[in-house]
Parts: C-alpha cells; sequence; structure tokens
C-alpha cells in the first residue's frame, strides 16, 4: 500500500497548495448562506412591483428552500468540484508526473484508488457540511416547517452518491485526454443532459440522476423506487475506477 499511501498524501498536499479544500467548502458552505437570505430577501426586492397575493405565493417554507438548494447544487455548485479536480489523472500524464515514480515501482491502481478515495471522502465531508449549514440557516429564517436535520442528512446522503458518481466519471474521462479541461467540459455537460436522458421512463429509476430527484424530495427521501438508482449507480462508480485503472495501466509515461 505504499503507493496508496504516498499519492494519499501527495493529493493532501496538492489541495492544501491549490486552495482546492476552500474552493470546495465555499461552493457548498457559502452557497449554503446565499441561497436561503437570497429568498427571504426576494419578496422585498419585488414588493412594489408584484400584487400580495403572488408576493405569498413568492414565499417558500423551509422544505422548499432546502430544494432551491439542492437544484443549485445541481447547476452551479457542481462546478466548484468539476473544474479543480479536471485534471485529476491528465495532468499526471500531460505534465510527465509518472516518469520518477514509474521507475520506483508505482502501483497504478493504487494511485488512481488513492484520489478517488481521497476526494470522495473531501467531497462526502464537504456536502454534509453544506447541508448542515443550509438546514441551520432555512431554521433562521424560514421556522421549522416540519422539517428535522434526519430528513435534510437523508438528502444530503443521495446527494454525496452522486457526486461520487461525477468524481469517478471524472477519473474516467481525465485518463482519456491530457488537457483537464477537456475532461471538466465533458463531464459538466454530460451531468447536464443527464436529466434529459433520464427524462426517459424506463431508465429514470436506474439513472445516478434520480438519487438527486429523490434528494429533492426533502422529508421523503427513501422510498421503494430509489433501490435500483443506487445499486446501478454503485455498479457504475465501481465500473467508471476499474476503467480508468485499466486506462492508466496502458498509458506510455515516457
Amino acid at each position: 500500500m505504499t503507493s496508496f499511501k504516498a499519492y494519499f498524501k501527495k493529493e493532501i498536499l496538492e489541495s492544501l497548495r491549490q486552495s482546492r479544500y476552500i474552493i470546495f467548502l465555499a461552493g457548498f458552505g457559502i452557497w449554503a448562506l446565499v441561497n436561503p437570505l437570497g429568498l427571504k430577501l426576494l419578496p422585498q426586492f419585488l414588493g412594489d412591483q408584484l400584487p400580495s397575493e403572488l408576493l405569498d405565493q413568492l414565499i417558500p417554507d423551509r422544505a422548499g428552500v432546502i430544494q432551491n438548494y439542492i437544484s443549485d447544487v445541481f447547476s452551479l455548485i457542481i462546478m466548484f468540484v468539476i473544474f479543480p479536480l479536471m485534471g485529476i489523472l491528465s495532468d499526471e500524464v500531460g505534465r510527465q508526473r509518472l516518469m520518477l515514480p514509474a521507475s520506483k515501482g508505482l502501483s497504478i491502481p493504487q494511485m488512481v484508488l488513492a484520489k478517488s478515495f481521497h476526494y470522495n471522502g473531501v467531497i462526502f465531508a464537504a456536502v454534509f457540511i453544506g447541508f448542515l449549514v443550509n438546514y441551520y440557516y432555512t431554521g433562521l429564517l424560514f421556522g421549522d416547517g416540519g422539517i428535522t436535520i434526519f430528513h435534510a442528512l437523508q438528502s444530503a446522503i443521495l446527494v454525496a452518491i452522486y457526486f461520487i458518481f461525477i468524481i469517478s466519471l471524472l477519473l474516467f474521462v481525465s485518463s482519456l485526454v491530457k488537457k483537464g479541461i477537456i475532461a471538466g467540459l465533458t463531464v459538466l455537460v454530460f451531468n447536464y443532459l443527464l436529466p434529459l436522458i433520464s427524462s426517459i421512463d424506463k431508465i429514470k429509476e436506474f439513472s445516478p440522476y434520480y438519487l438527486f430527484q429523490r434528494a429533492s424530495d426533502v422529508g421523503n427521501v427513501f422510498d421503494e423506487t430509489i433501490l435500483p438508482s443506487l445499486l446501478t449507480t454503485g455498479i457504475i462508480i465501481i465500473a467508471l475506477n476499474w476503467l480508468a485503472i485499466h486506462r492508466m495501466q496502458n498509458v506510455e509515461v515516457v
């Protein structure tokens, strides 16, 4: 496990040097504050322009605010993850960083898994921090609304699993190209196309995007329809990591 430990430590140092941890926390944490505040102030900004009946409809409950945050996580905050990590494997090859480690017996599977485990753990934690901040702040601004912290964390679990899928996809795509920006844009476009693909009834409940759909149903996240998506996403995550390892084992490092 020498290569695993070495690259796990390397990713920690690299993340600190490039402020990746700060970027992740800023994406999930700051937006968790800004999102509910914006929704709270919106009726006041539009107070003179809309009738009171319509303004009342613009004021969401706590579940609605959390749902709005989840929507922003999918459409906006995901960029705070994809772009800092877009060169996760392509930089190793493109910048010839593997030549010396390879000459000393580098284990490619351990290197890929070290990156995967490190960033999966970090993003999992960042997601939970974001949801906890959002849950607390929405409570201050919008009241209890019948939503408990347990309900919020149920949604956080599914969102975190989706991000593990995205990181695994990024690992695989990054192993195919030498420029990280290509990998980043490819994964981002795929992320935005996934809801369209998932709209097909026969594959809807098997799609990783279904995790986001269930997460948005705050307070009623886990039902009998979630199991196919969890199983399929788990299999895809394992397959993408294996494909990334296989690809990196066949890359010319000299």
